[in-house]
């Protein structure tokens, strides 16, 4: 359950490389709340190793991250947390 008392960001990976016949690539969307404002290498560092696994085996050949920071109002519904690790949580927003 996010808390109103964190900092959170929208961490947007993408692979804009051709898949099939379209050219939409991979994507990947990742919201991380920290009770501290972590600054945007931190946050593409933790992205990029959070979610090498997926991009791996999805065949990325390129990763695009955008960083834009959210307010907790503008949460989307997120439920339980993908990964925590201690009082930072991250989902990973379908």
């Amino acid at each position: 359950m996010p808390s109103e008392k964190h900092h959170y960001a929208k961490v947007l990976l993408n692979d804009n490389m051709p898949v099939d016949d379209s050219v939409t690539g991979h994507e990947i969307q990742l919201i991380v709340g920290s009770p501290l404002k972590l600054v945007e290498s931190a946050l593409v560092e933790f992205a990029m190793e959070f979610t090498k696994h997926m991009r791996v085996n999805q065949g990325w050949n390129t990763v695009q991250v955008v960083v834009e920071p959210m307010e907790f109002q503008e949460l989307p519904p997120l439920g339980k947390p993908s990964h925590t690790e201690a009082e930072q949580r991250t989902w990973i927003v379908e």
